[in-house]
């Protein structure tokens, strides 16, 4: 039964249908089934909305309970740092100390290589958050250079291109974001989005022609855009 769940919840994901997905998750987490981290790590993924650290930590400790080695996968350690940063019931200082523990052991050299790029990022992130500006700028130049082995390194390179170039931007740093920008691929889901920030780092910099020439084309990249 808990594994038809799995299954039955896994085809649905595949399908883009997270509705149904967390639907049967969340009947699987109800269980004590050798794929509780698993079913754990994917109903976190698909549940958005932000969470109670209360209800997070229950199933964080049923997870540890039923694991042999009472550690959490990798992939779960991933996906509790995510669920706790969206969570809003914990003082900010706290909370991001706290998904920090999570995400440092995963960018270890020796840690699992699918997700050592995503978690550099979210650590990224969390330097934005906590106003460190110029150390978050390197540290996303960093992510940048990480080896890119699947898709997901690729889309999380992009957006390190993005932050960084929006970090520069927040420091006054306009004609180096413009060049972090322009490192954003013309096939990626992003490329409108850093023409977007092109045109108004060209504004800053009282540059108007450069200014027309990015918005003309992102008119002509992304026409149906809301940008």
């Amino acid at each position: 039964y808990a594994d038809g769940l799995f299954y039955l919840a896994d085809a649905l994901y595949q399908q883009g249908n997270s509705i149904g997905a967390r639907l049967y998750l969340r009947d699987l987490l109800a269980l004590e089934s050798p794929r509780f981290q698993q079913a754990l790590s994917r109903y976190l993924e698909v549940n958005h909305a932000p969470g109670k650290v209360a209800e997070l930590e229950a199933w964080i400790a049923k997870a540890r309970a039923l694991s042999r080695s009472g550690t959490l996968s990798p992939e779960l350690s991933y996906a509790y740092a995510r669920a706790l940063h969206r969570s809003d019931d914990l003082p900010l200082e706290q909370k991001l100390q706290r998904v920090r523990e999570l995400l440092q052991p995963l960018t270890a050299p020796e840690a699992e290589p699918a997700l050592r790029t995503p978690a550099a990022y979210l650590l990224g992130v969390l330097l934005v958050e906590e106003g460190r500006l110029p150390e978050a700028a390197a540290h996303f130049g960093g992510v940048s250079a990480l080896p890119v082995t699947n898709d997901r390194d690729r889309q999380v390179r992009e957006l390190a291109f993005l932050a960084h170039g929006r970090v520069l931007y927040e420091q006054g740093l306009f004609d180096a974001a413009v060049d972090r920008y322009n490192q954003v691929d013309r096939s990626s889901a992003h490329f409108p989005d850093a023409l977007y920030e092109i045109a108004w780092a060209q504004v800053k910099r009282e540059d108007a022609g450069s200014a027309r020439d990015a918005t003309e084309l992102l008119l002509l990249a992304a026409p149906d855009s809301p940008l």
